[in-house]
């Protein structure tokens, strides 16, 4: 079928029915002797799907010239008329005369492309063009046309057009397809440094209250009882972790095992050792708090170190 892509009819054909398409004609007729146009085109093209037929399709593109859709019907007398002459139906005079007529007041539209890509795709109102419809006059019903270009990694590209009633010619040029810019991924976060950990200080006030600063000391001394009460099973953990290993560490060279069992040992000393360096800062410094007389000059800190914790007294007793 010539110019196809021009055709309202996209739908394929349904299986031929010659009852439904001799009613659907009919209404067809109806509609179209009382004016509605565009009703009688969808009931002649519904026929012409149906079940085909040279009438129906007469039919159908004169519905279509007066409903102003003039490349439409051009491309619907030409089928009409090579149909009438290879069937040597006296219709063909009809259609070749409308044919004429038409030919006087069709605007075409000619598609250029400056090198096309290989994958490129032109579609004109949504129908793929193919490389051989390219730079060649196309008619066009009157109207708004959308003429659209793409390609895999390019900016799609798309211009509408308005085409005038009656004859006239126009030509349209797709530029060369811009590539897809690339965003660059966004450059990582800073990393976050650790700040140390803060210093705990204990700073009595200039009337310190006698009754809770014991009860604060002895609140630390507990604490520094259990501190060390860790760091009691810990340091038993290391040395049978260590008493473990040696059966593994003949003359001092160690398998799988062995290596396994002093790291757990060194792990554990050193939990170990910071948990009895915890406590017993804390037990001085409770007891500080305890059994010591405030002055107002006086201050004790507990700092955290590698090895366990530092007691800092400083002041007059």
């Amino acid at each position: 079928m010539a110019l196809s892509i021009l055709l309202a009819l996209a739908d394929p054909p349904a299986a031929g029915n010659a009852a439904i398409a001799e009613a659907l004609f009919r209404h067809g007729r109806e509609l179209l002797d009382a004016g509605k146009v565009a009703e009688a085109c969808e009931k002649f093209a519904a026929s012409q799907r149906a079940d085909p037929a040279l009438g129906t399709l007469l039919n159908l593109a004169a519905c279509h010239e007066r409903q102003g859709r003039t490349a439409t019907a051009w491309s619907e007398f030409t089928d009409a008329y090579a149909e009438a002459t290879r069937a040597q139906d006296k219709r063909a005079s009809y259609a070749q005369t409308r044919l004429q007529a038409l030919e006087k007041v069709l605007y075409r539209v000619v598609i250029e492309v400056a090198e096309p890509p290989a994958d490129l795709v032109v579609r004109l109102d949504g129908q793929p063009l193919g490389r051989e419809a390219l730079g060649t006059p196309l008619p066009v019903n009157p109207g708004e046309r959308t003429i659209e270009a793409s390609a895999p990694g390019r900016e799609p590209w798309t211009q509408k057009l308005a085409v005038p009633s009656g004859a006239g010619q126009q030509r349209v040029d797709i530029p060369a397809l811009a590539a897809v810019a690339v965003v660059a991924p966004p450059p990582p976060p800073p990393p976050v440094i650790a700040e140390p950990p803060p210093k705990l200080s204990i700073q009595p006030t200039h009337a310190p209250d006698v009754y809770f600063r014991r009860r604060l000391g002895l609140g630390i001394a507990v604490g520094g009882l259990v501190a060390t009460g860790v760091g009691t099973v810990f340091g038993l953990k290391a040395m049978h972790r260590n008493d473990d290993s040696k059966p593994h560490c003949p003359q001092n060279v160690c398998d799988a095992a062995g290596l396994q069992l002093n790291r757990d040992a060194k792990s554990a000393a050193t939990v170990s050792t910071v948990a009895f360096g915890v406590g017993l800062a804390a037990l001085g410094t409770g007891a500080w708090l305890m059994f010591v007389p405030p002055r107002s000059n006086a201050t004790a800190s507990v700092t955290p170190t590698d090895g366990g914790a530092a007691l800092t007294v400083a002041g007059r007793f």
